[in-house]
């Protein structure tokens, strides 16, 4: 079974000071480099090396779905990575 990269993904998104597309584009690719990396080293089998690049994927979809949520909201009305709900000051 794949791992879950949401997390890591979303943190490394909420750690950034701006989250323009340009910054999490870098984010993900450093992700992207990193994981064939250690599938490389690893030496595993081209399925598994697929399901985990598409676990990534998803995770990179998922944290992009919440951010494009966010921006739709109201001004004060936030979605917080990670947290699987929003919050509104």
């Amino acid at each position: 079974m794949a791992r879950d990269y949401y997390p890591l993904i979303a943190r490394a998104i909420a750690g950034l000071d701006e989250k323009t597309a340009e910054a999490r584009g870098v984010v993900y690719d450093h992700a992207r480099t990193v994981l064939v990396g250690q599938l490389r080293d690893a030496n595993h089998g081209l399925s598994i090396g697929l399901k985990e690049l598409d676990a990534l994927e998803e995770a990179i979809r998922k944290a992009e779905s919440e951010l494009s949520e966010s921006e739709g909201r109201p001004d004060g009305c936030h979605i917080t990575l990670g947290t699987n709900g929003d919050a509104c000051t």
